[in-house]
């Protein structure tokens, strides 16, 4: 590939090239400086023909760039060093490409502007920062949320080539000390709580006017507040029932991963203090992720979870809990739990979170919070009273045994509730299995349909014995009644037979007694007869 410029201009353009592909994000820092280091021993090579040479470009990348460069420098009247002064400053890059030790790179460098750009969301804001040396690693590429104390942007990672999340204090809290310290507490707190569970974080650093920002995994996918909406606005007459059974019992696989998630901060004395559907992250893959712990606190491990092996989180910045905060309620108000409504801070425990998962879990039955309203101070009111609608009462088809669950969670008093998220999430697992769970007690007809439901081979094996029994009872009672039909009418023949029987004898004793009374007065005229012979003798 030729250079089709004058020698003089080769170095320029060269250094306009490398900048738009650096910023345009189509190689990293350390292509380019490996790529001018090879241009200086063969200048006679364009920079783009090295790029590709070494794998780092490709060839409808390095046509796009060039027509790109060539597209600049005609807007800066075809005069290179204009356009290497109208774009933006490269940084800390400047020192490293000076050490190569060209002189006609020197020049051209000497061209480039060095000033900072002024607009925070420009894509090479990321040179003001110092990463533990002269080099810079994360170029903020845009915004992408804003909280409370901090913001987000999508970074690039300029060594490892990945978009992560990228978290700095905001400008209007920059200067309060109280709140840079709080800022750097959240980063070692979510930091030091290494789980599956919780957000990755990659690195502390601060730029070069001591604002700190922290880099953490960029999760790719919706917050559990999301799907939960998601849910709810396809629950319409005629929903096949399969599907919005199977939906659900996802969404509550999700609920228990954060379960998980918080046992282990409590395992390690942390507690998280502003749970809600909103801190909670699903990725693409079945990944479910805790974020946003600025409101997190150190507060040591209790009885429970001294023996779990974990060590206490401590962190070097210090305790959360901020003087001025005392007194109020921190979080937010629809899925705090009622101590911390009242703003007794130091009441707070594994219990508050515990409430919280429950009121996380109400909206993922319900489809909306437990409370809402403009009136924070009413909801602040209502939530120390305990006064909201049962789940059932919002959507009767939800469980009786999930309603169960929800309630116990968010009991208005700590004692009353799960003793751990652990403990909350296995009886979840228990009502997905079709298990009792322990905090209903469910009626005879229940436990006999569940009983039956586990021992499906059982009771259809009996089901099959009761029919042959049944079938064989039936022929049996179907036998005896044909021979009962004949033996009542053989009775019955022989019933006519003694009629007959009775009547011959009965007429035999008539004729026998006829005969009878005939002999007797035979014998009485036979009497008569002699005696009156026997006078007719005497005479």
């Amino acid at each position: 590939m030729a250079n089709p410029h004058s020698p003089d201009e080769a170095p320029d353009r060269n250094l306009l090239f490398g900048i738009l592909a650096l910023q345009n994000n189509f190689i990293s820092r350390e292509a380019l400086l490996a790529a001018f280091a090879a241009w200086v021993v063969d200048k006679g090579r364009p920079l783009g023909e090295i790029l590709c040479e070494h794998g780092k470009l490709t060839n409808l990348q390095d046509e796009l760039l060039r027509a790109l460069t060539q597209q600049h420098v005609q807007q800066h009247g075809n005069d290179p060093q204009q356009s290497l002064a109208a774009v933006s400053s490269v940084g800390s890059i400047r020192d490293e490409l000076r050490k190569l030790g060209d002189p006609q790179l020197e020049a051209s460098l000497a061209a480039v502007s060095q000033n900072v750009p002024a607009d925070p969301y420009d894509a090479n804001i990321a040179t003001t920062c110092d990463w533990g040396g002269p080099g810079q690693r994360f170029r903020i590429l845009r915004p992408h949320a804003k909280g409370g104390l901090g913001e987000v942007f999508v970074a690039q990672d300029m060594e490892l080539h990945r978009e992560v999340a990228l978290k700095e204090i905001q400008s209007q809290f920059a200067d309060q000390p109280d709140s840079r310290s709080r800022f750097v507490l959240e980063a070692e707190i979510t930091g030091g709580l290494e789980h599956p569970g919780i957000v990755p974080v990659y690195g502390l650093g601060q730029y070069a006017d001591g604002r700190p920002f922290y880099a953490m995994r960029f999760i790719r996918g919706d917050s559990l507040a999301e799907a939960i909406a998601r849910f709810h606005k396809a629950d319409v007459p005629g929903r096949d029932p399969g599907e919005r059974t199977l939906e659900l019992r996802k969404l509550l696989g999700r609920f228990i991963d954060v379960c998980e998630a918080i046992e282990y901060a409590h395992s390690r004395g942390v507690l998280h203090r502003d749970l809600k559907p909103g801190n909670v992250m699903l990725g693409k893959y079945g990944e479910t992720l805790v974020v946003d712990w600025g409101l997190a606190k150190s507060v040591g491990r209790g009885e429970r979870t001294s023996e779990t092996g974990e060590t206490t989180l401590q962190p070097s910045s210090g305790d959360s809990v901020d003087p001025t905060m005392m007194g109020k309620a921190v979080g937010t108000p629809a899925y705090m739990s009622p101590e911390q409504a009242a703003g007794r801070l130091n009441d707070l425990g594994p219990a508050s979170d515990v409430y919280s998962l429950g009121a996380t879990l109400y909206c993922l039955l319900t489809g909306q919070p437990p409370l809402s309203g403009n009136d924070k101070g009413e909801i602040l009111t209502r939530v120390q009273r305990g006064d909201f609608l049962r789940p059932r009462e919002v959507k009767p088809q939800i469980p009786a045994a999930l309603q169960a669950i929800c309630l116990k969670a968010m009991s208005l008093k700590p004692t009353d509730r799960y003793a751990s998220p652990q403990m909350l999430a296995g009886d979840m697992e228990h009502w997905l299995a079709d298990e009792p769970v322990s905090c209903l007690a469910e009626p005879l007809t229940v436990r006999a349909r569940r009983w039956m439901k586990r021992h499906r081979a059982l009771v259809a094996s009996s089901a099959a014995a009761l029919a042959v029994l049944v079938t064989s009872l039936v022929v049996l009672l179907v036998l005896v009644a044909i021979h009962n039909r004949a033996l009542d009418a053989k009775n019955g023949e022989l019933d006519q037979a003694n009629t007959l029987l009775a009547k011959a004898n009965t007429d035999l004793q008539k004729a026998n007694k006829s005969e009878r009374a005939a002999t007797t007065k035979a014998e009485q005229n036979a009497a008569v007869a002699r005696e009156q012979s026997q006078l007719a003798l005497k005479s």
